[in-house]
């Protein structure tokens, strides 16, 4: 008994009662372990390739994933102003573009800048604000810098501080 040249993700539909194809819980099973990645990511550091490409396999994953997301940005780095955004009634803004424009900005370009301008974690507050709003943030990370309290402020600054000096992910 040999291993089959076609092994798929998931499971085989049962041929009789098949209410998708093989092809439709493939694909279910690919956008999920896509979602599993990214999840697992955001407590590691990501290159922008792997990152972008993520969230482009991504891209037809519905809100509930990005709001799931959200709430798993606010607590890996303590930006606890963004738990407005999760209200049930509020609206006023596009919930997937907002959360891949924050998770852009935190994995990447704030990143990117911190090694740059070879920031620590005893930069004050006033310096980290001005360097975020210098830096055009998204939406969502202005509200956040905003209104973010010193002590969450602080553990945000050590946690992107030191996934700045780690090395890429390796899986």
């Amino acid at each position: 008994m040999g291993l089959e040249s076609n092994i798929f993700l998931g499971y085989l539909p049962d041929e009789e009662e098949a209410e998708e194809t093989q092809e439709e819980v493939n694909e279910r099973s690919i956008n999920l372990y896509n979602q599993s990645q990214l999840i697992d990511g955001i407590s590691k550091r990501l290159s922008r390739f792997e990152l972008r490409l993520l969230m482009e396999n991504l891209k037809n994953s519905n809100d509930e994933f990005w709001t799931l997301l959200l709430k798993i940005i606010i607590k890996e780095y303590s930006l606890n102003p963004l738990k407005l955004y999760l209200a049930e009634g509020f609206s006023g803004f596009n919930r997937i573009r907002e959360v891949k424009k924050l998770l852009i900005f935190i994995k990447i370009i704030l990143i990117e800048k911190i090694i740059e301008k070879g920031l620590n974690i005893d930069v004050a507050r006033g310096e980290f604000e001005t360097f975020i709003q210098d830096l055009d943030p998204s939406e969502l990370m202005g509200v956040s810098i905003k209104l973010i309290d010193t002590e969450s402020l602080r553990f945000f600054i050590r946690a992107i501080i030191a996934e700045s000096k780690s090395d890429y992910s390796e899986e």
